[in-house]
């Protein structure tokens, strides 16, 4: 088995938001593609969310990332900042996890059927060669800040309450605050996933998959670098497993 999962946000400076999703499943003689995207116009205004089962694709060289999705009539792209190397954050019986930032702190131009977004944003990829109902967790808290003026971000991602990344651009001592978090989406992972299938489709999924909860959360956040406050967007979530 093998799933490739990209991410990529984009928010304005009132707060509006998007989130993008492009994934792939390979497993066996099996090929599923998946994109989603969750939107919404300001922090605490009503969150829209689209999936589409048509081929996606991200494409992240070294003039940036762009995301395409047919199905959702989705465009973007992500400029600037700096990446990370791909890293093992886990490990298991000859399969593993592993993760790698495309880009920290860019800017991001997204067009939606509904609007456009313009300003900061954040891609990643992570690719897994076991199911992710047999990853061996029971609490998964991720999150990344950038700073308004895309001079400094910062990410991490922990489990079970150990941190496996943590990443700061440029590189120094950081410590963030959280100001006011409101709540993106919280439900389970099916109803995000499959959306207004979920009722039906979801009884296909494995047991442990059915039971994944999470909550998204976006906040206005305080990055200390070495002593010099940057004030930025901060997306961020949990993710309970069983």
């Amino acid at each position: 088995m093998r799933l490739t999962k990209w991410y990529a946000d984009c928010v304005t400076p009132d707060g509006a938001l998007f989130i993008g999703y492009v994934a792939h499943l390979t497993l066996g003689p099996l090929r599923l593609d998946y994109t989603a995207s969750i939107e919404a116009d300001s922090p605490g205004a009503p969150v829209r969310q689209r999936q589409s089962l048509r081929r996606g694709r991200i494409e992240a060289d070294a003039a940036g990332v762009r995301l395409f999705s047919p199905g959702l009539d989705v465009s973007g792209s992500w400029t600037g900042g700096v990446g990370t190397e791909p890293r093992r954050v886990l490990g298991t019986e000859g399969a593993e996890v592993t993760w790698q930032a495309l880009r920290l702190a860019a800017h991001a131009e997204v067009t939606t059927p509904t609007r456009g977004y313009s300003g900061t944003g954040y891609a990643e990829v992570v690719r897994l060669t076991l199911p992710p109902w047999r990853l061996p967790l029971t609490d998964l808290d991720w999150g990344r800040f950038v700073a308004d003026d895309a001079s400094s971000a910062h990410t991490w991602t922990r489990m079970d309450g150990a941190t496996v990344t943590e990443v700061t651009a440029p590189d120094g001592h950081a410590t963030l605050d959280l100001g006011e978090t409101r709540p993106i989406r919280v439900d389970s992972v099916p109803a995000t996933l499959l959306g207004p299938f979920s009722g039906v489709l979801s009884r296909l999924l494995p047991a442990t998959l059915r039971h994944l909860h999470e909550a998204k959360y976006l906040s206005r956040g305080r990055l200390v670098l070495d002593g010099t406050p940057h004030d930025g967007w901060v997306v961020h979530e949990e993710v309970r497993f069983g």
